[in-house]
């Protein structure tokens, strides 16, 4: 049997990344860690050198944005999937720009969220193999 993907999940909002926990552990997926902004997200990266990282484009503190060009600073490769409740794309297209492999939203409804999130999941662990 494969291994499990290893997620982390940046979200300020603790409902969300509850949400996303649940649906990720039926796709036999691995939360390792969750933060609440985008400080965390670089030091839980390091910590647990994850498979995938979804991240919240708006946090407190650190946006997604520059989380995620402080992840690939350390990581290049880091496979960074961005969360967004805006329908507003340009935000995702700049942070696809700088190296985010997707974008999710997460004000999709529970079984759009979970196509989304299978889709992100099957990419990654593509490129595992």
């Amino acid at each position: 049997m494969a291994e499990p993907t290893r997620v982390i999940i940046i979200d300020d909002d603790s409902l969300i990344r509850m949400l996303v926990a649940s649906v990720l552990e039926t796709m036999e997926c691995a939360v390792v860690g969750t933060g609440e902004d985008g400080d965390e997200a670089k030091d839980l990266y390091q910590a647990q050198k994850p498979d995938l990282v979804l991240l919240d484009m708006k946090m407190p503190k650190v946006n997604g944005f520059d989380a995620l060009r402080s992840i690939l600073a350390i990581a290049p490769d880091a496979q960074v999937v961005m969360l967004s409740g805006m329908s507003d794309t340009t935000g995702a297209e700049s942070c696809i720009e700088a190296g985010a492999k997707d974008f999710i939203q997460k004000d999709t409804g529970p079984e759009a969220l979970r196509a989304n999130l299978e889709r992100v999941v099957q990419t990654v662990q593509a490129t595992k193999e």
